[in-house]
């Protein structure tokens, strides 16, 4: 259990680094700038990524 957790945290710390990496990914790039901006969003993870990146952008 104690693992499991801290699997969990040092997945959370890289899915925030990737996140902010994402961003200015898609800053440099632009989002409609083909398949940069898509290679990306995969290497974060789509559903994860994307939503973490628009929430920090939104609020």
């Amino acid at each position: 259990m104690n693992s499991a957790w801290q699997i969990l945290s040092i997945l959370t710390l890289m899915s925030r680094a990737f996140v902010g990496w994402i961003g200015r990914c898609f800053y440099w790039t632009g989002v409609t700038s083909g398949q940069v901006s898509i290679w990306c969003s995969t290497m974060v993870g789509s559903s994860l990524g994307i939503y973490e990146y628009d929430h920090a952008k939104t609020s």
